[in-house]
């Protein structure tokens, strides 16, 4: 409502705080769903033919191949034949032609040269998991909550080369980190600044990720490392979690650490490397699949999307992990990052 959105825009020009925080992303939340609404609309086909391969009715899409619409296997596609409609979920993509499955009523329905109207849906979960986040937030201490979102300006410390000397006895798995890398690694494992997060930042190609890996190989294999540390691993995207996953590859174990991949991902873009770490199925039709809770609650690191690790809470996975690394963590909006950390880590004053 036009009330609501000026409302909205008032809060802003005001600024954030804890008391509008999940208030404010609520409602640009479903400005932003409002306008995928819309946006998936474009892709709309009209007397579009069905091909019948199978079990699978194949549909060909212009513009798939570069996302044109965005489509994944295990999306919602509705049809449209004359006064009935129809329920459709993506089983498989290739190149331009997405195969999809129906119940049986649509199949005894069907014959060929059907044509049908199609309208792709938005894929409403993590929207939907992001939103939960943000309640989470409202239930939360407020002086923590507060610390992680709006530290205090006055009580943080910045980090300046040179290292101190204490500092520059790190046994380090990676010799070619220079001195600012070193200075963000020995900052994290001092844990300044508690309970708000250690940020590193740089421009593109500064070795931003193999210093974040490196912080996760003291965390979890330095000498005197606590073996109860549980390592939460994420990044808004595929390729970013993978490329960590690739880098701490020659550290750990199957045993020791584990890459959770979606559903609707296509095991052809999984490098060699990663699927080792991942759980697939060869059988039936094949795909990744979550392992049990209590599986995952045995990894030293679990890798996954921000998108991924939103969804552990609804697993029952809850106040476990002890530390959070984010890579890419400027690509993201802010209620993703939030739910890999709000509820799903040993939140408090002192472990954050």
């Amino acid at each position: 409502p036009f009330e609501e959105s000026n409302e909205t825009q008032s809060h802003i020009s005001e600024g954030l705080s804890l008391d509008n925080y999940s208030k404010i992303f609520d409602k640009l939340l479903w400005v932003e769903e409002a306008q995928m609404q819309v946006d998936i609309k474009n892709y709309d086909m009209k007397d579009a033919v069905l091909e019948k391969f199978g079990k699978c009715f194949y549909l060909h899409v212009p513009g798939l191949a570069e996302s044109r619409p965005s489509v994944l296997r295990g999306d919602e596609i509705d049809i449209r034949t004359g006064s009935s409609c129809f329920r459709g979920y993506v089983d498989r993509l290739e190149q331009e032609k997405v195969a999809i499955v129906f119940n049986l009523s649509f199949n005894n329905t069907f014959v060929e040269g059907l044509r049908v109207d199609v309208r792709f849906k938005v894929r409403r979960m993590n929207l939907r998991t992001c939103h939960q986040a943000l309640e989470s937030i409202r239930k939360k201490n407020r002086q923590l909550i507060n610390d992680i979102l709006f530290p205090d300006s006055t009580k943080t410390r910045t980090l300046r080369a040179p290292l101190n000397k204490n500092y520059s006895k790190l046994r380090l798995y990676n010799r070619d980190l220079n001195v600012e890398q070193q200075t963000a690694v020995a900052g994290v494992l001092a844990a300044r600044n508690r309970p708000s997060p250690f940020i590193i930042f740089g421009p593109p190609g500064t070795g931003k990720t193999v210093t974040l890996c490196e912080c996760i190989l003291q965390t979890a294999k330095a000498k005197g490392a606590d073996p109860s540390f549980r390592l939460l691993v994420c990044a808004p995207s595929n390729t970013a979690t993978d490329l960590i996953v690739q880098k701490l590859s020659p550290y750990f174990n199957r045993k020791e650490m584990l890459r959770i991949n979606a559903f609707s991902r296509d095991k052809c873009t999984v490098s060699k490397e990663v699927m080792d770490f991942s759980s697939y199925s060869e059988t039936g039709e094949g795909g990744f699949w979550i392992p049990d809770p209590d599986d995952i609650k045995d990894k030293k690191i679990v890798a996954v999307t921000l998108a991924t690790g939103g969804k552990f809470l609804n697993l029952g996975i809850k106040e476990h992990f002890t530390h959070v690394f984010i890579d890419e963590a400027g690509h993201a909006i802010e209620p993703d990052a939030i739910g890999c950390i709000i509820d799903v880590t040993k939140l408090s004053i002192t472990n954050p």
